[in-house]
């Protein structure tokens, strides 16, 4: 019996040393995991300051190509702006004289047409009255 006793006795010695390994095992695996989540924890907010690094240095980088895109199209309005007050200014200067020779030839045709008629009156007025009665006819057949 007594080899029974120191049977039953070691089995329990090693049921309450299997428990404390267990335990044991048990803090550190908590320990661990614990770790691991500290880990996890600094490299998210390492992957975090990074992100936010690269979107402020995208963020100014896209500031920097609006600027450049707006600084070339107030350029490009600059330049057809120029060009656009050139040709009005050269339009301008084209119209005006079109104008002045308008005007001269229309003074000339009136000069020449009143030495004519000075130089033979009753054959003006015939002509006159001939074409008064032409359009006073063409237009009474409306």
């Amino acid at each position: 019996m007594s080899t029974t006793k120191n049977h039953a006795k070691t089995d329990a010695e090693r049921g309450s040393a299997g428990g404390e390994r267990a335990a044991c095992a048990t803090e550190q695996l908590r320990e661990k995991a614990a770790d691991v989540k500290q880990t996890l924890q600094e490299m998210g907010a390492l992957a975090r300051d990074a992100a936010q690094e690269k979107a402020g240095e995208l963020h100014e980088a896209v500031k920097q190509t609006a600027s450049q895109w707006r600084d070339a199209a107030q350029q490009k309005v600059g330049e057809f702006r120029e060009t656009a007050q050139q040709a009005a200014s050269e339009l301008r200067d084209s119209a005006g004289e079109y104008y002045n020779r308008g005007q001269e030839r229309a003074q000339h045709i009136e000069r020449t047409l009143e030495s004519r008629i000075r130089e033979k009156p009753l054959r003006s007025l015939l002509m006159a009255a001939g074409a008064g009665v032409l359009i006073g006819i063409l237009w009474s057949r409306r």
